[in-house]
């Protein structure tokens, strides 16, 4: 039998274990240091501006990967004039 496992599961593990790299005690504890100062800021700061970015990075290509498997499916219905203004406040109630 073969498991397959789905990506967003993946996606998951993956997220979690970047926000885990930033808040876990002895792991920040590590982190959490002045010396050595990366690209002029202290290495504590670069430690969660570089885990940010790649969560966000993560999250783009989840966004991607998504895209490319067609598992994004948003139908948008264009809005009648009624409703516009309805939404604008223009014609509103009476």
């Amino acid at each position: 039998m073969k498991f397959k496992v789905h990506h967003n599961i993946i996606f998951l593990i993956i997220i979690t274990c970047l926000i885990a790299l930033m808040i876990h005690p002895s792991i920040f504890q590590w982190a959490n240091r002045i010396e050595p100062w990366i690209l002029g800021i202290p290495f504590s700061a670069f430690w969660l501006i570089l885990l940010n970015f790649c969560i966000c990075g993560t999250f783009i290509v989840w966004y991607y990967t998504d895209t490319v498997k067609g598992n994004i499916d948003i139908d948008i219905e264009q809005a009648t004039e009624e409703e516009l203004n309805e939404l604008l406040g223009r014609g509103g109630r009476k």
